[in-house]
C-alpha cells in the first residue's frame, strides 16, 4: 500500500512538471538578411526568444573588425490560438541587429551567449558577404580632403567634402516635417560629426546655392550646390561642405573609409497632391573613398616661451592706432590684429594691463572669423613724455615643415604725439573721488537680510514625488477613462445585464409561483447568455465547464436540471423552489471577484500631486557676533561666523549674508555663487535679486540671454522647486485631460500639446535636485582636454561665469560643460551652486 501511494505522487508530480517542460523558452537566430550586401548597405539579424520563463537580459555584441553592430530592441509581442479545446497564448521576446560594413570581404559574428530568461544559450554564427558597387562609381564620384594630416595638438585639420552625380541622373526627393525639400544623398563618415581624439570646431552656414541632404540617417544638413559642374568632360551635380576639429589627443587617428550613398530615379511614377513622386523605381549607388591616417604630434616642452599664448599654426601680427594724437588724460584705440592659419578659434592675445606711459581703461572682446582675431584696448597716456606705442611681444608655435618651433614676433612702434591740456581745461577727477549719493542694488548691494523668525530652508522633493506628478494626472485620467468606456460597454452589453440581473429575476419569478425548472433554466441561461431552452440539453455540463465552473459542480447542476425535466414528464419527485434558490447561492458565490483598492490608489495619487512645497523649519536666529563683526568692517570674520551658522541651520538667508561679506571683501565670483545659491530658497527676494544684478554687471556676465529659452529660465527660477512641483501637477492633469478625452477634436490635442511641452519643460529643474550642477568660476578657468595640468586649454572661461558640470564633483578635476565645449578644469576654482 505504501509503495503503491509514492507511485502515484511520482505521477502525480510529473504531470505537474510536464508542462513547464515543455513551456521552456526557446531562442532562434533569423538572419542575416541579406547575406550579401553591398558595402553602404545594412544587413539585419533577429534574436527571438519564445515563451521565456524569467526575465531576459539585454546582452553585448562581439567587436568584429570590419563590422559596426548596433543592438535594437526588445520589442515584445504576443499571439493567442484556438487548439480546439482551450485558449492558449504565446509570447515572444526579438532583439535586432544591424550590421553596417565597413570594407569589403567575408565576415563572420561569432557565437556569443544570451540570457534568455532562466538559462545562458549561445547563438550561431552569423556570416556576412560585402561586395563594392562598382556602377556607383561610373555614375558619381566623392573626394574627401584632409589637411593636414601632420598636425601639432591643438592645430586644426580641415576637412572638405565634394560629392558629384551625374547631371542626366534625377535624385530622389523628399519632404522634411518643415515642407524643406531635400535630396536623399548622404556622405556617410560616422567621424565628419564626433571626431576620434578631438572635438569638433562650428563653421557658418554656407552660402549662395545650396541644398539640403541627409546626414546620419535621419538628420538634414545644408551644403553648397551647383547643378551644373564641369569635370573630366562631363557635367554633374556636385554637392560640397566643410568641417573642421581640433585634435586633443597624441598619437595617430585612423578614419574610416567613407563611402556616398545616393538615391536614383530609375522610373518615373505619378505625383501625389504634394507633387511628390509615388509608384516610382529607384536604386541606391554607392561610391568609396579611401581610408585617411592623422599623426598627431605634441607640443614640445623645450623652447616653450612664458607667457605662450597658445597659437598653434603660422601667423603675423600686426597693431594700429584710431588717431595719431591725443590730448594727455584722453583716450586712444589700439587694435591688433592676427592673421594667419591655425587655430584662430582659440588662441589669446596680450591683456596688455602695463605698457609703459599708458594706463588700460578697458578692452573688448576679441574678435574671431575664418582668417583673423581681432582686439581693441582703450588706453590713457599719462604725460606729454609718451612718444609713441611701444612694440607689442607676441608668440606662436610654428608649424611650418622644417621650422616647427616656438616664434616670438612684435608689431612695430606706433608714433603718437600726446597734447598738453588747453588752457583752463583740466582732467576730469575719478568717478570714485566724486561724491555722489549711493543707490543700493545699482551702486552698491542691500545691507545684510533680516535673519530674525523662522528659517528659510530649501529641501528638494523627494524623487518619487516627481514622478507621481508626472504619472499620475495620466493614470487618473486613463483611470476615468476606462471607467467611463466600461459603463458604456456596460450599458450596451445586452447578455451582461442579463447576467447581473439573474438572480434578482430568478427570485421574482420563484415569488410569483413561476414553473421552478424554467425559472432555473432561464437563471442559467442568463448567466450562459444562451436562450433558456438550450438550457435543457445533453451538453450542459460541457457549456458550464466551459464558462469556468468545476467540473464537480458543473456535473451537480446538470443533475438537477435532468432531474427536474425527468419529473415534469413523469419520473420521480418535482423541482422544489428551495432547492432553487440554494443553487442559486452557491453560483453567485461562484462568481464573485476581489475589489480593487480604487479609492486607496486615487487618493494616494491625489496627494502625491498636491504635495511636494518645500520644509521650513523653525531655526535659532544668527547670533549676534557675525553681524556685529560685519558692521565692525571685519568681513572676514563675519563671512566665517555666518558659514558656521548656515551648516548648523541650513538658513538661506545666511547665504546671502555671506554674499554680502565676500562683496566687501572684492571676491566677487564667491558672492555671486553665495547669491545664487540663497535665491534657491529665496526666488523672488528683491533685495537679493538686485544684489545678483549688481554683482553680474561688475563681473560683465549676462543673465543667459534674450532668447525664448533665457525667458522660460527666468520664469522657472522665480519658483521654488515645490512650486514648479505644483505647476507639473497641474500642467500633466490639463494635458492628460485634452489629450486622453478630447483626442477626436483637434482643438483640445493642440491645447493639451501646448500645455504638455512647457510642462515637461518645467519638470526638468526638480529632476535636476535643487542645485542643478550649476557652478560658479572663481577665477579664469582653463579648460582641458583630459584631467592633466600639462595641457594647453581648448577653451577659457571668465570669472564668475556660469559652467555646468557633468558627472560627479569630487577629485582633482571636475568635467565641465562652458557653452559648446565639453573639458576638464580643476575642482577649487569653482563654486557648486548647493
Amino acid at each position: 500500500m505504501r509503495a503503491s501511494r509514492w507511485v502515484v505522487l511520482g505521477l502525480l508530480s510529473f504531470a505537474v512538471a510536464a508542462p513547464r517542460a515543455g513551456a521552456q523558452e526557446k531562442m532562434s537566430v533569423v538572419g542575416p538578411e541579406p547575406a550579401t550586401v553591398r558595402l553602404g548597405d545594412a544587413a539585419r539579424a533577429e534574436i527571438r526568444i519564445v515563451d521565456p520563463q524569467g526575465n531576459p537580459r539585454e546582452f553585448a555584441l562581439p567587436e568584429v573588425d570590419g563590422l559596426r553592430l548596433r543592438l535594437g530592441g526588445p520589442s515584445q509581442y504576443s499571439e493567442q490560438r484556438w487548439n480546439g479545446q482551450s485558449l492558449t497564448q504565446r509570447v515572444t521576446i526579438s532583439w535586432t541587429i544591424e550590421i553596417q560594413p565597413l570594407r569589403e570581404g567575408s565576415f563572420v559574428v561569432p557565437s556569443f551567449p544570451v540570457w534568455t530568461g532562466t538559462k545562458e544559450q549561445p547563438t550561431r554564427e552569423l556570416r556576412l558577404e560585402v561586395k563594392k558597387d562598382l556602377r556607383g562609381e561610373e555614375l558619381g564620384w566623392l573626394d574627401v580632403q584632409v589637411e593636414p594630416k601632420r598636425v601639432y595638438v591643438h592645430e586644426p585639420i580641415r576637412v572638405r567634402v565634394d560629392a558629384g552625380v551625374q547631371q542626366g541622373l534625377r535624385l530622389v526627393q523628399g519632404r522634411a516635417n518643415n515642407g524643406q525639400g531635400y535630396y536623399d544623398l548622404e556622405v556617410q563618415a560616422s567621424w565628419l560629426d564626433e571626431f576620434p581624439g578631438g572635438e569638433r570646431i562650428e563653421l557658418p552656414a554656407p552660402t549662395g546655392d545650396t541644398a539640403l541632404i541627409v546626414r546620419g540617417g535621419n538628420t538634414l544638413i545644408p551644403v553648397a550646390h551647383e547643378p551644373d559642374h564641369a569635370r573630366s568632360g562631363e557635367r554633374w551635380h556636385r554637392f560640397s561642405f566643410d568641417r573642421a576639429f581640433l585634435p586633443t589627443r597624441i598619437g595617430r587617428i585612423e578614419l574610416p573609409a567613407p563611402t556616398l550613398r545616393y538615391h536614383v530615379v530609375r522610373r518615373e511614377g505619378r505625383q501625389d497632391v504634394f507633387g511628390l513622386p509615388r509608384g516610382g523605381l529607384s536604386e541606391q549607388y554607392y561610391v568609396y573613398g579611401k581610408p585617411v591616417t592623422i599623426e598627431v604630434l605634441p607640443i614640445p616642452e623645450k623652447g616653450r616661451p612664458t607667457p605662450y599664448y597658445g597659437a598653434v599654426g603660422r601667423f603675423t601680427i600686426d597693431a594700429s592706432l584710431d588717431r595719431d594724437s591725443v590730448r594727455r588724460g584722453g583716450s586712444v584705440k589700439l587694435t591688433l590684429t592676427v592673421r594667419g592659419q591655425g587655430n584662430l578659434e582659440f588662441l589669446r592675445l596680450p591683456p596688455l594691463d602695463a605698457v609703459p606711459g599708458f594706463h588700460k581703461l578697458g578692452q573688448a572682446e576679441a574678435r574671431r572669423d575664418a582668417d583673423k582675431v581681432v582686439v581693441t584696448y582703450d588706453l590713457s597716456p599719462l604725460s606729454t613724455d609718451v612718444k609713441q606705442v611701444p612694440a607689442i611681444d607676441w608668440n606662436y608655435f610654428d608649424t611650418t615643415p622644417g621650422v616647427e618651433a616656438f616664434v616670438a614676433v612684435a608689431t612695430r612702434p606706433l608714433p603718437l604725439q600726446v597734447l598738453e591740456l588747453a588752457n583752463g581745461e583740466t582732467l576730469t577727477p575719478l568717478p570714485e573721488n566724486t561724491p555722489k549719493a549711493v543707490t543700493p542694488g545699482i551702486d552698491d548691494i542691500f545691507d545684510l537680510p533680516a535673519l530674525d523668525g523662522p528659517a528659510v530652508q530649501l529641501q528638494a522633493p523627494a524623487g518619487w514625488w516627481l514622478w507621481s506628478a508626472l504619472l499620475g494626472p495620466w493614470l487618473l485620467a486613463g483611470l476615468l477613462a476606462g471607467g467611463l468606456a466600461w459603463r458604456r460597454r456596460a450599458a450596451a452589453d445586452v447578455v451582461g445585464q442579463r447576467a447581473r440581473a439573474a438572480a434578482r429575476v430568478c427570485e421574482a419569478a420563484l415569488r410569483a409561483g413561476a414553473d421552478v425548472l424554467d425559472t432555473f433554466a432561464t437563471y442559467l441561461g442568463d448567466r450562459l447568455g444562451l436562450p433558456a431552452a438550450a438550457i435543457i440539453a445533453p451538453d450542459l455540463r460541457d457549456r458550464l465547464v466551459a464558462a469556468g465552473l468545476d467540473p464537480a459542480l458543473a456535473a451537480e447542476v446538470a443533475a438537477v436540471i435532468d432531474r427536474g425535466t425527468a419529473a415534469r414528464y413523469g419520473g420521480g419527485a418535482a423541482l422544489a423552489a428551495d432547492t432553487v434558490r440554494q443553487w442559486v447561492a452557491r453560483l453567485e458565490g461562484q462568481r464573485l471577484r476581489a475589489v480593487l483598492g480604487l479609492p486607496w490608489l486615487l487618493a494616494t495619487l491625489l496627494v502625491a500631486v498636491a504635495g511636494g512645497a518645500p520644509l521650513r523649519a523653525q531655526a535659532p536666529a544668527a547670533a549676534a557676533d557675525p553681524v556685529a563683526a560685519y558692521r565692525a568692517g571685519d568681513y572676514r570674520a563675519a563671512e566665517a561666523a555666518f558659514a558656521q551658522a548656515y551648516a548648523a541651520s541650513g538658513d538661506r538667508r545666511l547665504l546671502q549674508a555671506r554674499g554680502n561679506c565676500f562683496f566687501r571683501l572684492g571676491d566677487l565670483p564667491r558672492a555671486l555663487w553665495a547669491f545664487e545659491s540663497a535665491r534657491l530658497g529665496l526666488p523672488r527676494d528683491a533685495e537679493l535679486l538686485g544684489n545678483l544684478r549688481l554683482v553680474r554687471s561688475r563681473l560683465g556676465v549676462d543673465e543667459g540671454g534674450d532668447g525664448l529659452v533665457a525667458q522660460m529660465e527666468r520664469v522657472r527660477a522665480f519658483l521654488t522647486p515645490g512650486e514648479q512641483l505644483a505647476g507639473v501637477g497641474l500642467g500633466m492633469l490639463l494635458a492628460a485631460g485634452c489629450l486622453v478625452f478630447g483626442w477626436r477634436r483637434v482643438g483640445l490635442r493642440f491645447c493639451g500639446g501646448l500645455v504638455l511641452l512647457p510642462t515637461l519643460w518645467l519638470a526638468v529643474a526638480p529632476a535636476q535636485g535643487a542645485s542643478g550642477r550649476a557652478a560658479i568660476a572663481l577665477q579664469k578657468l582653463a579648460v582641458v582636454s583630459e584631467p592633466r595640468q600639462d595641457l594647453e586649454p581648448v577653451a577659457t572661461v571668465r570669472p564668475g561665469v556660469t559652467v555646468v558640470v557633468l558627472g560627479g564633483s569630487d577629485g582633482t578635476f571636475v568635467r565641465v560643460a562652458a557653452g559648446e565645449r565639453r573639458g576638464y578644469v580643476l575642482r577649487e576654482h569653482l563654486a557648486i551652486v548647493e
